[in-house]
């Protein structure tokens, strides 16, 4: 596996917006592919993966606070 098909660690949190702790995490509970060799690198697949999928909570979860907010009386009125 080439350099271009995986990530470090640091640059995997960088990228993702979150602590190297969290990167670790994912990998332990299986969010991220360790690539072959270096138990801190990852598959870019993996990562690529994993940002898709935290995007779309992300957006699920701004859509399910989009609705909380417009539900009636959630103005503090009425």
């Amino acid at each position: 596996m080439s350099e271009q098909d995986s990530m470090p660690l640091a640059e995997v949190a960088e990228y993702l917006g979150v602590s190297d702790y969290t990167v670790q995490s994912w990998a332990e509970d299986g969010g991220l592919e360790r690539a072959e060799g270096n138990p801190f690198w990852f598959t870019r697949e993996s990562v690529e993966a994993l940002k898709k999928d935290l995007m779309g909570r992300k957006l699920q979860s701004f859509d399910l606070l989009n609705k909380f907010n417009e539900r009636p009386g959630a103005d503090g009125q009425g």
